[in-house]
């Protein structure tokens, strides 16, 4: 249970497929879509309330939060 000021996700470039970022339901019907490489900054978040989903198993991302 971590609140953060900032947050940025980031899909790693190499991925085959889509990465999905949203509630503990993330899919991808319901998160926010990052392509290979996409960058999504969010502010005011709980890094438990953060789930990632993917297009294809073993896909990565990076994180980097501000406190």
């Amino acid at each position: 249970d971590v609140a953060v000021k900032g947050l940025i996700v980031i899909a790693d470039i190499d991925n085959g497929g889509n990465i999905y970022v949203g509630p503990s339901t993330v899919d991808s019907s319901t998160g926010v879509k990052l392509p290979p490489g996409g960058i999504l900054p969010c502010g005011n978040v709980n890094l438990s309330a953060i789930y990632i989903d993917s297009d294809v198993s073993g896909e990565g991302i990076s994180y980097y939060y501000t406190i």
